[in-house]
């Protein structure tokens, strides 16, 4: 049990990380693209980068985490919150991606 206490805190971690670079992604995604600056496209960029690679991240402790429930309900609470964070996320990658291609 402490195991999964252990292994959920480290999503919950990484999803705090995750609001604040997409906050700063979705400021930067309220500029009309043809008005984006180099240091703002740079930014999201990284951005970008930053996201898949928390995207996989999530993805592999979450299947670490579903591996030790043994309780239904907890599970099923689980998967709920990892499929709606990876939604959000994925929607954002989407958005980031559709701008950088405008404006290249």
């Amino acid at each position: 049990m402490e195991e999964i206490a252990r292994l959920q805190a480290s999503p919950r971690g990484h999803k705090s990380h995750l609001s604040k670079v997409l906050n700063k992604a979705s400021e930067i995604l309220k500029v009309e693209p043809s008005k984006a600056d180099k240091i703002a496209l740079t930014t999201l960029k990284t951005t970008l980068e930053q996201l898949t690679w928390k995207q996989q991240l999530v993805r592999e402790l979450d299947k670490k985490i579903a591996a030790k429930i043994t309780d239904p309900k907890q599970l099923e609470t689980e998967i709920y919150e990892s499929e709606q964070l990876s939604c959000d996320l994925e929607e954002k990658l989407n958005h980031i991606r559709k701008y950088m291609f405008i404006v290249e």
